[in-house]
């Protein structure tokens, strides 16, 4: 593993916060002059930075660069939630890996937490700020291997290719074709990295969209089935089964958000 090139006296802490997304709105497009490194809680991520897409979901980050434009690419999901925290580095430092997994996910969600409640406190120490955002980039360091494992980012391609054509049919060797590799390799590099097969993936992704549905509509289970990528109804309603332990319908029944007078 590479070790961390960014010493404790390189770095600044500036500002961070907790966002919960709100239906119908997306990150800004916009620029900054300080990194950011966005750490996702709950939920999915869909951003750009310049001309390159990402898609950063539960436990992973992204780093975003200074003076560079970025922005989201999707409305941010009802239960979207993501750490945000901004930082400074000396010019010409760009050591950080893009985005990955936090191997130890707790420490990274106990780190995030413990720094926001020093940035409000009036007696931290001088420097406690930086030490605790110095410790999550440390942890970013940790995720390198995870990531010579994909150098190429084909996984990170796959999942972006699953959220914006989860409703069409899709193959592995359709993932494969857009990422221009052999359906077995890719289906060796994404269970390695994702602990999950591409089918399996896929279906998961699936069931999320029709979870939210059911709870957020009142879209009839054969629209639901259609609208998640399932297809047949009769086919949503067995995976579902078999996930989730109930119908969709009962399901539906203990989580719904839709009222009616």
């Amino acid at each position: 593993m590479k070790k961390n090139s960014i010493g404790l006296k390189d770095l600044k802490f500036v500002k961070g916060g907790c966002f919960v997304g709100l239906e119908n709105k997306r990150h800004p497009t916009r620029s900054i002059s300080n990194f950011e490194l966005i750490i996702v809680r709950e939920g999915k991520l869909a951003m750009f930075e310049n001309q390159k897409n990402f898609l950063i979901q539960k436990f992973q980050y992204l780093v975003l660069e200074p003076n560079l434009q970025h922005g989201g690419l999707e409305d941010y999901e009802p239960n979207l939630s993501f750490y945000w925290f901004h930082f400074e580095l000396p010019k010409g430092i760009k050591s950080l890996p893009k985005t990955g997994h936090f191997k130890r996910a707790e420490i990274v969600a106990d780190l995030a937490s413990r720094l926001l409640d020093e940035q409000d406190r009036v007696d931290a120490p001088i420097g406690a700020c930086d030490a605790m955002m110095y410790l999550l980039l440390i942890e970013c360091d940790i995720v390198q291997d995870i990531n010579q494992q994909d150098p190429s980012g084909l996984v990170d391609q796959a999942t972006l290719f699953f959220f914006f054509i989860y409703k069409r049919p899709i193959s592995t060797r359709d993932v494969a074709e857009n990422g221009h590799c052999h359906p077995d390799h890719l289906g060796r590099v994404f269970q390695s990295r994702m602990h999950i097969s591409i089918s399996n993936y896929i279906r998961e992704h699936r069931l999320r969209k029709a979870c939210s549905l059911l709870r957020d509509t009142n879209l009839s289970i054969e629209m639901v089935a259609n609208q998640s990528g399932f297809g047949e109804a009769h086919y949503f309603r067995r995976c579902f089964k078999t996930s989730k332990g109930s119908s969709p319908s009962a399901w539906r029944s203990m989580h719904c958000r839709i009222y009616k007078n």
